[in-house]
C-alpha cells in the first residue's frame, strides 16, 4: 500500500467513527425525550389520580365564573400506565448497547 491509500483508509475510518458517535448522541437524545415525556405523563396521572377534582375560576363580583368538575379514575390510570411505558422505552433507548 502506498501512503495515499493508507491516508484514505484512515480518513474513511475517522468518518465512520464520527458517524457512529453522532448516532449514539441521537439515540441518547431520543431516549431522553421519551423518558421526559413519560415522567410528565406519570406525574400528571398520579396528581389527577390522587386529586380527581378541579376548579377553575375566581374573581369577586356579580360576574364571577367558577367551573368545577371531577375526572374519572380511568383517564389518570391510563396516563400513569402510558407514562411508565414511555419512561421505560426512554431508559431502554439510553442504556441499550450497540449490537454487533
Amino acid at each position: 500500500m502506498n501512503p495515499q491509500e493508507i491516508q484514505d483508509l484512515m480518513d474513511a475510518a475517522l468518518e465512520l467513527i464520527k458517524y457512529q458517535e453522532q448516532l449514539a448522541r441521537r439515540r441518547i437524545l431520543i431516549g431522553l425525550l421519551w423518558a421526559a415525556l413519560g415522567v410528565i405523563l406519570l406525574f400528571t396521572g398520579i396528581r389527577y389520580f390522587l386529586f380527581p377534582t378541579f376548579s377553575i375560576g375566581g374573581g369577586d363580583g356579580p360576574t364571577a365564573i367558577f367551573i368545577a368538575g371531577k375526572i374519572s379514575r380511568e383517564l389518570p390510570a391510563a396516563a400513569i400506565a402510558a407514562g411508565a411505558v414511555l419512561l421505560l422505552i426512554g431508559l431502554w433507548k439510553i442504556l441499550k448497547k450497540k449490537q454487533g
